[in-house]
């Protein structure tokens, strides 16, 4: 019994230590490839000023790129 509770101790603190890990990457703390571009911010504020009455429909999408509408 204690022998298994030690695996599983072991287990937890591995996977803390991936989760940790995995945290870092997604808040980019100290990595520069996780923070958007110039470019890329402003293109998001720009999206998020759209009125949902301009938004374009996933089935309308695929109609305009069927019949070569699209650019």
């Amino acid at each position: 019994m204690k022998n298994e509770l030690r695996i599983v101790n072991e287990n937890v603190l591995k996977l803390a230590a991936e989760v940790a890990v995995i945290k870092k990457i997604l808040m980019g703390r100290g990595d520069e490839e996780g923070e958007l571009s110039d470019w890329a911010r402003n293109s998001l504020m720009d999206a998020r000023k759209e009125s949902p009455s301009e938004f374009v429909s996933l089935d309308e999408l695929e109609k305009e790129i069927k019949n070569g509408i699209c650019d």
